[in-house]
């Protein structure tokens, strides 16, 4: 594989890097989404850190393609390998680090509850590949970076929030020494920090995911089994939800990408990747009220026919951009709901009310769009009796589907600070998952709330018609058994 040239005008091509001077070049950079043990498939994309069972067969890694895309775009040596979905790659992947040979650059994806496990991925790798660097990403590194060094002493860096800029002047300037917004080991072990890295203000100015080397098939909508691939529309949420690590990952300042942007990359989805739908993603995609909009207007205008889905908070919908969404071919939305108690979600800081989700369920449901909720137990101020309102809320609404989630404190959460009275530096990360709460606000017991989450499920499921409606959803005998996973997750 040949080196690149020292060509400084290659690489400040892409004008959101300044200029850089190199040293010593990386032959070739690994961008690495982690196999987990055994069939297990998690998310590993920002806020997005879950065991999917039946819900995704596997949850397209977005940051690790514009990675590959900014370096790409520079002439930078790379491939992507996402060993969750497709475990055939593992072989490739060693291939192609002892075909660069030393100094090759080994990007690790991670996040909380898949960190010990990523990690253990890593040292196999670092044992078999000596010479070779390995990085860190993800929501996690960026909470505890130098924790993370410590715990790990094969790893060599980590990256603080947005990768795309830091892992390209990394790759520039030799590896993770002097480059901001990376954490690295001195000669003596210890982490350094090479100080905050602004991050990508203009959207727009990065080249389109780069999906080229990743397994499309895999990436296929539960129950209906289309193809799919994601589109960012904004980084960044201004809200201050104590539970989140979005603020964390992307920072609390909303950007925004131009509505052109946006549909030319649909376009390009649907023609390059025979994208069947896509899923426009971000903190919350509905906030940018009048970019969605003209995203909208901009999709019927181009005779782009092509479903998409979509996040939003309750509060962030009305029914003039809920009608542009439906004649657009938004065929879904998933509300962050959280609670139906005002006091738990004054706590938790959402900013948006029992009566407004109400409101945008109905309105979206009535134009046609599948809905689906978002339950979160264990907030403080929650009690038995709290749970069960919420249940019969959510039982209530006119929702599609429902998921009941025990609240979970993330490292550089308010929330970690709320129920543990600190930040802490160590724990049994891998605990951190959904299907597994470790502690409860006013003294709640866990199990507990596992239990509340599963008869959640079942309360939901067992209104006439929705098991109906979900059997309905799945197109022929092929999907069954997602169908069939996706309850037996949920109600077991």
């Amino acid at each position: 594989m040949a080196r690149p040239t020292c060509d400084r005008a290659r690489w400040t091509s892409y004008k959101l890097l300044p200029v850089v001077f190199w040293t010593v070049p990386i032959p070739f950079v690994a961008l690495v989404n982690p196999p987990s043990p055994g069939t297990e498939v998690f998310a590993r994309e920002g806020r997005c850190q879950e065991r999917l069972g039946g819900k995704l067969g596997a949850y397209p890694p977005l940051t690790l393609a514009y990675v590959s895309s900014v370096l790409r775009a520079n002439g930078v040596p790379c491939a992507a390998f996402d060993l969750e979905a497709d475990r055939g790659g593992l072989g490739r992947l060693e291939a192609a680090i002892d075909e660069a040979g030393r100094g090759a650059l080994v990007i690790i994806n991670t996040t909380t509850p898949t960190l010990a496990s990523d990690m253990s991925y890593a040292g196999g790798l670092k044992e078999r590949h000596p010479g070779s660097l390995l990085v860190a990403i993800g929501a996690h590194v960026t909470a505890l970076p130098a924790e993370t060094l410590r715990s790990f002493p094969w790893l060599d860096a980590a990256v603080v929030g947005e990768p795309e800029q830091v892992v390209l002047d990394a790759a520039a300037s030799g590896g993770p020494a002097g480059v901001s917004g990376m954490v690295w080991r001195d000669p003596s072990g210890q982490p350094v920090h090479g100080g905050p890295r602004e991050p990508v203000m203009e959207l727009d100015a990065l080249p389109f995911p780069d999906w080229g080397d990743l397994p499309l098939d895999k990436y296929v909508m539960p129950l209906t089994g289309e193809r799919y691939v994601m589109v960012q529309t904004s980084r960044g949420c201004p809200h201050r939800c104590t539970f989140c690590v979005s603020r964390l990952w992307y920072g609390g300042k909303l950007r925004q990408r131009s509505a052109e942007g946006i549909l030319d990359e649909m376009e390009h989805d649907v023609a390059h990747h025979g994208a069947e739908l896509l899923y426009l993603f971000g903190d919350t995609v509905t906030q940018a009220r009048e970019q969605v909009l003209q995203v909208c207007r901009g999709m019927v205008e181009r005779g782009l026919d092509v479903k998409w889905l979509c996040n939003s908070r309750v509060d962030s919908v009305d029914a003039e951009l809920l009608d542009a969404m439906a004649d657009a071919g938004c065929f879904a939305i998933s509300f962050g709901i959280e609670s139906s108690d005002p006091s738990i979600l004054g706590k938790a800081r959402k900013g948006a009310s029992p009566e407004q989700a109400e409101r945008a369920v109905t309105e979206a449901r009535d134009r046609g769009i599948v809905t689906t909720g978002f339950f979160v137990f264990g907030l403080p101020g929650e009690t038995e009796a709290t749970i069960e309102r919420t249940i019969e809320f959510a039982s209530e609404l006119p929702l599609d589907f429902a998921e009941f989630y025990p609240a979970l404190p993330y490292p550089g959460t308010e929330l970690e600070l709320q129920l543990f009275g600190e930040k802490r530096r160590d724990a049994d990360w891998a605990a951190l998952e959904y299907s597994t709460p470790v502690r409860t606000a006013n003294g709640m017991d866990p199990a507990a709330l596992s239990g509340a989450c599963r008869r959640g499920y079942r309360r939901f499921y067992s209104r006439p018609g929705r098991v109906w409606r979900l059997a309905s959803m799945v197109p022929g005998p092929a999907m069954l058994s997602s169908g069939a996973q996706f309850v037996r997750g949920r109600f077991l």
